[in-house]
């Protein structure tokens, strides 16, 4: 798995995603202990609340048709 560009971040209780130059990406969040807590198909910038999440470390994955794969970890903290 390569690691492709891509920009995840948290803000407050918000989740920002964004994708090169608009690039199509499957969007997942899952949380540590490997439950899909977030799984949508996105194009260039998204944003997900995580108002309704549990305090904790989750996995952010965005991963493009050709095969790369962004990964970063997120740490919720209420």
């Amino acid at each position: 798995t390569r690691n492709a560009d891509a920009r995840v971040f948290l803000y407050g209780r918000t989740i920002f995603v964004e994708t090169p130059l608009g690039k199509r990406a499957e969007f997942k969040l899952h949380d540590v202990s490997g439950r899909k807590v977030i799984s949508k198909t996105i194009v260039g910038k998204c944003t997900f609340s995580t108002q309704s999440f549990a305090a904790g470390i989750y996995i952010a994955e965005v991963a493009f048709s050709d095969g790369t794969i962004f990964r970063k970890r997120i740490a919720i903290i209420r």
